[in-house]
């Protein structure tokens, strides 16, 4: 499934703020670890999406897919919404 990472962020948890250790450690998941990521490698495609997948579910968020076909793969775009505190007056 696609991962459109222009679209898509690490989000920051609810309640903790994203230390550069963290955010080195996602880059190196998805970089190192996963590596190229495109419709000519749907497997790391495939795990790129459900490693942001897990990491949003875990901060807690609820992850929005819409589904589609890319070059014949079956592919998604992952969202999340983070709500504001509110209007300010």
């Amino acid at each position: 499934m696609i991962l459109s990472l222009r679209r898509c962020r690490i989000a920051v948890p609810m309640n903790k703020e994203l230390s550069e250790d963290r955010l080195r450690a996602h880059v190196w998941q998805l970089a190192a670890e996963i590596g190229e990521r495109n419709v000519f490698h749907p497997a790391a495609l495939h795990a790129a999406e459900e490693y942001v997948r897990a990491v949003w579910r875990d901060q807690g968020y609820h992850v929005h897919v819409q589904e589609c076909i890319a070059s014949g793969v079956p592919s998604a775009n992952l969202e999340v919404i983070r709500p504001g505190r509110g209007q300010k007056d």
